[in-house]
């Protein structure tokens, strides 16, 4: 079928949330996969 994308690995420990929030939701709408 499509080509498969490989999940984004994002490590929140330094991040402040409702930034790391806005990138993450911003991601998930463009069908990205993100492991926190």
């Amino acid at each position: 079928m499509g080509f498969q994308t490989k999940p984004i690995l994002i490590d929140g420990k330094n991040h402040l949330l409702g930034r790391l929030a806005a990138i993450v939701a911003k991601q998930l709408l463009l069908g990205q996969k993100i492991v926190i």
